[in-house]
């Protein structure tokens, strides 16, 4: 069953979802295109950030009930990675292997979808999650 990874923000800008592979992605195309990222931190179900929290994590996302947060510095810094990339012409190259994995989309899409995440991630800080295609219990 393919996975999710859901995008929430908790105010405005609605949501996003992406496949687990595009996560994947957009993860590591964005630490080869020179993305430091700042880790994330856990979020309660209402998608809140949990006060006192100074561990970092990463960006593997968990159910809802684990939910992690990215905060807006981050994001940014994520989207600005993510437009050198899409400037490469290695990009194509490099996305080849990864997306070999998830076969239903065209470079079109692809190209499509990337503009619409690096949109998204513009927006500022958000919670994501993972969730199976037939699963509807998210908070």
């Amino acid at each position: 069953m393919p996975i999710t990874v859901q995008l929430r923000r908790e105010q405005g800008s609605g949501e996003f979802s992406c496949s687990l592979v595009f996560w994947d992605l957009m993860v590591e195309l964005a630490g080869a295109f020179g993305w430091k990222s700042f880790g994330t931190g856990y979020t309660s179900i209402s998608g809140k950030q949990v006060h006192g929290q100074t561990l970092r994590h990463g960006y593997k996302p968990g159910d809802w009930s684990d939910a992690k947060r990215v905060e807006g510095d981050d994001a940014s810094a994520w989207a600005t990675a993510l437009t050198a990339a899409r400037e490469s012409p290695h990009l194509h190259k490099m996305a080849a292997a990864k997306r070999v994995e998830d076969q239903s989309i065209s470079d079109a899409e692809f190209e499509e979808a990337m503009a619409a995440f690096i949109r998204y991630l513009r927006g500022g800080s958000f919670s994501f999650a993972r969730m199976a295609e037939d699963d509807n219990t998210q908070a």
